[in-house]
């Protein structure tokens, strides 16, 4: 992605075919707009390199499990930017207790979404509103990729190039992600127009699992919060 021009995200929310049109407008995320790195990022969890200064702050997140799209109990706040490469991810998630954070090593797409602290995005790199690709990762930076639509829903086969880094602070802990736009795929169009969504769980001994994205969510009867907002991304 050689062009200068601003890149503009719009995040999902309503999964098409699964909720009535009303309900697809009010859930619908917010549009914001992304802009070149001023300097260079370091992948090494460490969000104070010179190329985050000016990158874009999404602070509005919704707890969407147990809770019904309501304000989170803790902060996280995502960044976006990029450069003529690769897009950069980057998020602080607080935490009251840090020593408790879950986060087991493992294997490659190992991450277990319902015991893990993990955090990532969706990405609709091409604007279909029915297809997305996942990039998450643990605390321990175990990372899971896989793509998802409104057809057969989720497929982890996939593996893709990108490059992720974490670091448990006294405060929570860090995340930051760099995926190769060679790795997506893109419309041949300047600005780019894609749909994204960002999601982080946590499993508290006291609370249980807790689920956290920057658009609402969608819960139907009958479905788990997760797999809605899973495939809310796609929307």
């Amino acid at each position: 992605m050689q062009s200068t021009a601003v890149v503009a995200i719009a995040g999902l929310a309503a999964l098409l075919g699964a909720a009535p049109a009303d309900a697809q407008s009010s859930l619908a995320g917010d549009t914001i707009r992304i802009s070149r790195a001023p300097g260079s990022i370091l992948v090494d969890g460490d969000l104070s390199d010179e190329g985050w200064r000016n990158a874009t702050r999404v602070e509005k997140w919704y707890e969407i499990n147990p809770g019904d799209n309501v304000v989170p109990p803790v902060r996280s706040v995502g960044y976006l930017t990029y450069d003529d490469r690769f897009l950069y991810v980057g998020f602080e998630f607080d935490d009251p207790n840090p020593s408790a954070i879950r986060a087991p090593l493992g294997d490659h797409d190992s991450l277990n979404g319902q015991s893990d602290d993990f955090g990532g995005i969706f990405l609709d790199s091409l604007g279909s509103f029915h297809t997305a690709t996942e990039f998450f990762v643990n605390a321990h930076n175990v990372q899971y990729d896989a793509v998802t639509d409104d057809g057969s829903g989720e497929n982890p086969a996939p593996d893709f190039f990108w490059d992720s880094a974490t670091r448990i602070t006294e405060h929570g802990w860090t995340l930051e992600i760099r995926i190769p736009f060679s790795s997506l795929r893109y419309k041949s169009i300047d600005p780019q127009t894609w749909g994204t969504r960002a999601n982080t769980g946590t499993r508290s001994p006291r609370r249980g699992f807790r689920a956290t994205a920057t658009a609402p969510c969608a819960v139907r009867t009958g479905s788990s919060a997760s797999s809605i907002c899973r495939r809310a991304a796609t929307s």
